[in-house]
Formats: structure tokens, sequence, C-alpha cells
């Protein structure tokens, strides 16, 4: 890939980084809760899995994520949640998906990492959840943190 594709896709996530950002927003003002604990509150069963907020956008959890529908864009996005409370992730089938590369996904990933866009969320967990020792798992929080450790944010 040249330097203008690169910065092509570079500049579509961000796009959609933009979306997700905007989507947070209305979830943290909504629930009144700080963006780092959503996913957290979300696993242990303390948030609703869905519902209607006061401002009139709505949301519902779904898998490892939570699709929040904007009004004023007359569009749900899609939130990745990663670890560390990370509410802005990507996983690798959405980056490649959004990009429009599903049939390259692996020498896209590669290739966004080698130009620094793209970076795990952790690198540590990433390499506990490969080892598959969790031994090395410190906390309750890293031991759900696990199920999310694949997940990439733009650098």
């Amino acid at each position: 890939m040249n330097k203008f594709e690169i910065n092509e896709l570079k500049k579509e996530l961000v796009r959609h980084l933009e979306m997700k950002k905007q989507a947070v927003d209305i979830l943290t003002r909504g629930l009144n809760i700080e963006s780092t604990e959503i996913f957290y509150k979300y696993i242990k069963g303390e948030l609703p899995e869905s519902g209607i907020l006061l401002d009139g956008n709505s949301f519902f959890f779904h898998g490892l994520g939570c699709s929040v529908n904007i009004k004023a864009l007359k569009k749900s996005v899609d939130l990745e949640f990663g670890p560390n409370g990370q509410v802005l992730a990507f996983d690798k089938g959405t980056i490649c998906h959004i990009l429009g590369q599903m049939s390259k996904c692996d020498v896209l990933i590669k290739n966004l990492e080698e130009e620094n866009i793209i970076a795990l969320a952790d690198q540590r967990l990433y390499e506990i959840l490969c080892s598959g020792n969790r031994e090395q798992v410190q906390n309750e929080y890293e031991d759900i943190d696990l199920s999310v450790a694949d997940r990439y944010i733009l650098v």
C-alpha cells in the first residue's frame, strides 16, 4: 500500500471514531456513568440490556458491544469495547469491513500496524489470551478484559 492509500484508510477510521465518540457521549450522559465503567457494568449485569434515554436516543448491548441509535444522525453506531474500559476500540473484522477489505483482512491489519495507525489496545493481555495462561490475570477486571484483548485502537 502506498502512503495515499494508507492516509485514506486512516481518514475513514477516524470518521468512524468520531461517530463512536458521539455515541459514547450520548450513552454516558444518558446512563449517568463514566465511559470506562460501561463495559464492566454491562458484563456484571448492572446495566439494562436496552433502553431509550431521556434525549430520545436508544441503545442495546449485544455480545461484547453496544449499538447506540443516534437520532440526529438517523443511524446506529456500534461501540466495541476493549481492555481497560476502552470504549473506542475496533475488532479486526470491523476494521476490514469499514475499509472494504474483507478478503485481504490480515494483510490490511498488518499494514495498519506497521504504519502505526492501529495497535492492540493491550499487548500484555493479548499475549495472555494467546498463551491461554490465565494465571497471569491480576484481577477481576483483567479477567473480563481477556474477552476483548484482541481489540485495536487508533494510535
